[in-house]
Order: structure tokens, then sequence, then C-alpha cells
């Protein structure tokens, strides 16, 4: 009876000490819109954009934080994530440099069911924390493709490129570059939208 007793709290006690393992927290992050300013100026013409859902080359549909120490070897955070896949994040971004430029009548994303004059595909190919020199860098690419959704005609496809320094070797430095990173190409893409619109 006694040594079913000792037993008993013997397994207690273990039960009670492996409640009191603390699981690693996960620091996350994300990618923001910046503020800006918000401007009363008339759109240039009555035309929708439809920016449809951001899609992810085949590594970076992860929430995870990805750096690479050598070239093609992609490596995640264990303790650091993405609150949400990076291609999800990037769309609001996307968005409010297109509709900040006020050419547009409106600049829409799914789930919208009207109706649109043009549509921007994009895929994110890249976005990872790059250790190959003293200081790290975080490196963003992103393709765009441009059509016209009364035709279905290509207007135009390009892929755009940022890459920014890092203010140091860690995760949280990797997020304040991503970021950087992030809003440039978004610039980009949305001046690209605008000129080869205008330029019809």
């Amino acid at each position: 009876m006694i040594k079913h007793w000792m037993v008993a709290c013997a397994l207690i006690a273990l039960f009670l000490t492996g409640c009191a393992v603390k699981v690693p927290t996960v620091s996350t992050y994300v990618l923001t819109v910046p503020n800006t300013a918000v401007s009363v100026q008339a759109p240039r013409t009555a035309r929708v954009l439809l920016v449809s859902t951001m899609v992810a080359d085949p590594g970076y549909r992860t929430s995870r934080m990805l750096y690479v120490t050598e070239a093609a070897h992609l490596r995640g955070y264990t303790r650091n994530a993405w609150v949400a896949p990076p291609a999800q994040m990037l769309m609001p971004l996307l968005v409010e440099r297109i509709e900040s430029k006020k050419y547009f009548r409106a600049v829409v994303s799914p789930p919208f069911a009207g109706n649109s004059d043009y549509r921007l595909d994009t895929r994110l190919i890249i976005l990872q924390q790059e250790f190959m020199q003293p200081v790290s860098q975080v490196r963003c690419v992103v393709r765009a493709v441009l059509s016209n959704e009364k035709t279905g005609r290509v207007i135009a496809d390009q892929r755009f490129q940022a890459i920014a320094p890092a203010p140091g070797n860690n995760p949280a430095s990797g997020a304040a570059a991503a970021n950087q990173a992030a809003q440039q190409v978004s610039e980009q893409i949305a001046l690209f939208t605008v000129a080869n619109i205008v330029r019809k």
C-alpha cells in the first residue's frame, strides 16, 4: 500500500514539474502601411483597378522569417515569425501605394465582385534576410503583371527588387529592413501601374 502511495506521489510530482516547463515565446512582426497624409485630390480617371490576391513562390508561402547565410539555402528563425505570410501582408501596402497616386477612381481587392477595367496580378518571389556580408540586408523581389480586364490582354509584365540594409544582424533588424524593402517595391509597382495605363 505504501509503495502504491509513493508511486502515486512520484507521478504527481513529475506531472507538476512537466506543467511548470515554459514553452519558448515567439516574437512576431508585421509589414505595416506607413502613416501618410490623406489627400482630397480627385482621381484622374474613372477607371477601376482590381489588385488580385498576391501569391508566393514555394518556400515563401510561410509566416516563418526566412534568412540565408549562403546562396540558395533558406533557413527560418525558430523564435521569430511574421504574424501572417508576407504575401498576405504586402497586399494592403500595395493597394495603399497605388491609391496614393490618385489616378484610379477605385483600387479594389478580393472579394470585390463588381466590374473593373484593369487587373494587377503580383507574385512574391523573394523576401529574406541575407547574412553574406558584415551587416545583413533584406531582399524583396515581386513580379507584377498588369492586364486589361475588358480584352484580357497583358499590358506590362515586370520584376521589381528592393534591397534594404538592416540596422543589425538579428530578426528585429531584419523585420525593420523588410518593411523598408516592401514599401520600396510597393512604390515601384504603383508607379509602374499608373505609368503603363497613362501611356496607353
